[in-house]
């Protein structure tokens, strides 16, 4: 029987724009070196469907420093007889890297050829966390649909793809497993908890009524505490005796939510390993360990046969769940002695040590395992000692996004995948303290959430690149933007342009020949060129 809940946010499908005032962003400015845009109960900026531009021409969507928020202006494309700049020039460097000193610039045309592809999209989206639910309950009904279009609907920013916590987080109110009794290898007291019910399950199927391409992957941060090795959801490893038993319990996990038609498209080993076996930082933050060893020894021998022979056995696994960093331990599972590898359909990636390892490292892994796809699963600003906690507008979180989005894109990443999509105003609840920044800030309080810069970044890629749109060739020296470029499933193309400096930089691109695009990409901006 459909809730009232649900009636009303139907309602709120049927009359999309109509329940709020649909007008641009509402700014306001908090100090931190850029805006945010607030949404109350009568005010709120939504997108809309995608323009389509008509005729020879194209649709530029703006987010920038100064406050523009997917600001919508047209161009033509110019007939290119060969006299507005050879394929042999280049940029001069705008930029002298060791005097930071703006220089003149010389007339560059990129390449875009639609015939030369990459890797096919998968996605974006964020998790669905204890606080995110949390958050977005909240606030009055009317908020908590408007940020659930934010997200998933067509008004918003079209999230495809959802991580669903397999039990307890750190943004969970208490650390929890399905299964914290006493031991129980058969698995008899497994059961999802209130939390499931509450927070997670609600508006999974609100986001899949909104987007109907939903997909969901699960990931897991720790096991009862009978099946590890230190008795303790916070580090160790899982007994070995106990190898069959924690793959069962991921199949009772999809079990159940299947049992509320909730169906996963994917799973993990395993979130975050790494942080139980180098504990530096978060060593309070539930885990399971796994040595490439161990790994590949449950992979091949328990959690790989158990999934293969379930019902769920065309459910895509991905290994790692963690920095990319410790991609060559995962070369030992996939190149070890034993068949992981058979069992294994993607890798899974976080954000949080990208500055010290490069994005090229992606390329090589792809043409190390082709066969492997690569999925960024988790990202979040705000988590490091030195920037810790919520900063409402900061205009450089987004533009920390959208870079490595772009970097990631340009190395073979099938798509991009947030942490929380709603905190507080303090970056939690968090039973752990680990504060940090989210795309969406609720105020339950005054009954109002805000926009950062990041949800814009994370908009531009999600909008704007739907499933299957494949990466295309874009050439020539782009050294002062961060660019890639995609051909649209149904036709058309999208461009994803960030300048990270502080003036404008002329930028042509030639397609098909004789089309030539000019731009004059402003300052401090996210462009997504469209057609």
């Amino acid at each position: 029987m459909i809730t009232v809940k649900l009636l009303i946010f139907s309602l709120s499908l049927l009359l999309g724009c109509c329940i709020w005032n649909v007008l641009s962003c509402k700014s306001v400015d908090f100090g931190n070196g850029g805006t945010a845009c607030v949404c109350d109960e009568n005010y709120c900026d939504f997108i809309g469907p995608a323009k389509k531009p008509g005729g020879n021409g194209y649709v530029i969507y703006t987010s920038n420093l100064a406050g523009l928020r997917f600001n919508a202006s047209y161009g033509k494309f110019i007939q290119d007889n060969g006299n507005s700049g050879s394929k042999k020039k280049h940029f001069k460097h705008l930029i002298n890297k060791k005097k930071h000193e703006k220089r003149d610039y010389d007339n560059t045309i990129l390449e875009l050829n639609e015939d030369v592809t990459y890797q096919s999209i998968f996605g974006f989206g964020g998790a669905f966390t204890d606080s995110t639910g949390f958050n977005i309950k909240s606030l009055p009904l009317k908020l908590q649909t408007a940020i659930m279009i934010s997200y998933f609907g067509m008004e918003g920013i079209e999230y495809n793809v959802g991580r669903v916590p397999i039990g307890g987080t750190d943004f969970s109110p208490y650390s929890y497993s399905y299964d914290d009794g006493p031991e129980d290898k058969n698995l008899t007291n497994f059961a999802l908890k209130d939390l499931d019910y509450k927070y997670k399950i609600p508006f999974v199927k609100e986001a899949k009524i909104l987007n109907d391409e939903l997909e969901l992957y699960g990931s897991a941060w720790t096991a009862p505490i009978w099946m590890k090795t230190n008795n303790s959801t916070v580090g160790g490893t899982i007994k070995p005796e106990m190898y069959q038993t924690w793959a069962n319990y991921y199949v009772k996990f999809l079990e159940e939510y299947e049992k509320n038609n909730i169906s996963f498209w994917g799973i993990t080993t395993g979130n975050e390993p790494s942080l139980a076996l180098f504990p530096l930082i978060l060593a309070n933050v539930n885990t399971v360990g796994w040595t490439p060893d161990q790994l590949a020894k449950w992979v091949s021998e328990n959690y790989g046969p158990t999934l293969r022979n379930s019902k769920y056995k065309d459910i895509k696994l991905m290994a790692m769940d963690d920095q990319r960093y410790f991609l060559p331990g995962l070369y030992k599972v996939l190149d070890g002695p034993t068949n992981a590898s058979s069992y294994i359909d993607g890798i899974a990636v976080h954000w949080y040590l990208d500055k010290y390892v490069p994005a090229t490292t992606l390329n090589t892994t792809h043409y190390k395992y082709a066969d492997k796809f690569i999925l960024s699963t988790e990202a979040c600003e705000g988590s490091t000692r030195v920037d810790k906690g919520v900063r409402l507008g900061n205009w450089q979180r987004g533009e920390n996004y959208a870079k490595d989005i772009i970097d990631d894109l340009n190395n073979w990443v099938i798509g991009w995948v947030d942490w929380n999509m709603a905190i507080n105003m303090t970056g939690g609840p968090t039973y752990v303290e680990n504060i940090v920044d989210a795309p969406i800030i609720v105020d339950g309080k005054s009954k109002v959430f805000y926009k950062n810069p990041m949800y814009y970044a994370m908009g531009h890629f999600s909008k704007f690149l739907p499933r299957g749109s494949r990466r295309i060739s874009l050439t020539g020296d782009y050294t002062n933007l961060d660019i890639v470029a995609f051909k649209k499933p149904k036709g058309g193309i999208a461009i994803e342009i960030l300048n990270r400096y502080n003036y404008s930089i002329p930028l042509k691109i030639r397609y098909k020949n004789n089309k030539l695009i000019s731009l004059n990409v402003t300052p401090k901006s996210m462009n997504t060129v469209y057609w």
